[in-house]
């Protein structure tokens, strides 16, 4: 009997095992769907806003370098007209256009230090953290 035991707790382990591999490839898969579904919103979203979408990435990474003196936002072409004039108050920045840029992104040069905040570079960054399972 005890061995009757022992060899069905040893096939509860290899089941238990089995299941939990199952598990992770099923998660895996999830994750890569789920974030081939935020890629594709995403590249709707800014393909039909990206002005809007560069204006509020500008406005929020301005209070990450609230202590720069000179600051120069480059932004896609096509998104000039609305960041400078969402942002045009301000006397210490300047906005320009580079067309090395992605739609909706913005790339912010300062004394104090640089933000690359393409929407692109940045869902490259939390797709390989969520598939690498760090976030």
């Amino acid at each position: 009997q005890v061995a009757q035991m022992q060899d069905a707790v040893r096939r509860l382990q290899e089941t238990a095992t089995q299941f939990e591999n199952a598990m992770h490839e099923v998660e895996k898969e999830l994750t890569t769907v789920a974030l081939e579904i935020a890629s594709e919103v995403i590249a709707k979203e800014v393909d039909d806003n990206s002005a809007a979408v560069a204006v509020s990435l500008a406005a929020d990474l301005m209070s990450e370098i609230r202590d720069a003196s000179k600051v120069t936002l480059r932004v896609h072409p096509h998104d000039l007209a609305a960041v400078k004039e969402a942002l045009q108050e301000n006397e210490k920045m300047t906005v320009a256009a580079d067309s090395a840029i992605n739609p909706g992104g913005v790339i912010i040069m300062s004394d104090v230090g640089n933000i690359n905040a393409e929407i692109k570079n940045r869902f490259d960054r939390i797709r390989k953290n969520a598939l690498e399972g760090k976030g």
